[in-house]
């Protein structure tokens, strides 16, 4: 059985190069597939210092993309977004910001104030059109997302968790599912439930709890 993390040379797994490629489908069927969202290349970078779109940004973090990590150069994913010049820089480091992505702990040269310990600089919430954007993307790929992670509806039961999806929303999913995990001990959000469905960015959060 070939192995999913599998690496080339430089340390990359196919996550690694879809995310290069900002190529959200592939991205979302190799994460629902059990893919490590956070290894590391040769050089440190996890797929989340790859990402260079908002939609993929997202994807990544509704996966458990860890935002702490820090590459062989010191930098974490807000730094590179921060001191980049990718089309969706400004929204993506404000959902960096939502999601409570630190800033650089020390200054270095290449620091601005999106990433500096004393910057202000936050980003700038998506805009209606690009949140409108980024759900028509994220239908378009739930449905393979779904299927590849779909599993017996149990017999019986009536815990049922709805994730509504559409833009930010998401993010705010992402903490409250994360709260519910702590106050019920640590375990699974798909023990709590016996039915998770979901919309948009909320059913891709569906998928993953599918995966312990």
């Amino acid at each position: 059985m070939a192995d999913i993390n599998a690496r080339n040379s430089e340390g990359e797994t196919e996550l690694h190069k879809k995310v290069l490629d900002n190529d959200l489908p592939a991205v979302t069927h190799l994460l629902s597939n059990g893919d490590d969202v956070n290894v590391p290349d040769n050089d440190g970078n996890t797929p989340l210092h790859k990402a260079s779109g908002q939609s993929v940004l997202q994807a990544l973090l509704a996966f458990g993309g860890n935002t702490h990590l820090i590459n062989s150069k010191n930098e974490n994913p807000r730094h590179i977004v921060a001191t980049s010049s990718y089309e969706d820089k400004d929204e993506m480091l404000y959902i960096l910001y939502a999601v409570g992505a630190p800033r650089c702990k020390t200054h270095v040269e290449s620091c601005t104030e999106g990433c500096a310990l004393d910057g202000k600089d936050n980003g700038k919430p998506p805009c209606v059109q690009c949140i409108s954007r980024d759900r028509h993307s994220f239908d378009d790929v739930l449905e393979n997302a779904m299927l590849d992670a779909l599993k017996p509806a149990p017999s019986k039961g009536g815990r049922i968790l709805c994730l509504d999806g559409g833009g930010m929303k998401g993010l705010v999913l992402i903490q409250i599912l994360m709260a519910i995990q702590e106050a019920s001990g640590g375990r699974p959000i798909l023990d709590l439930f016996d039915w998770i469905a979901g919309t948009s960015t909320g059913g891709i959060l569906a998928t993953n709890t599918c995966f312990r």
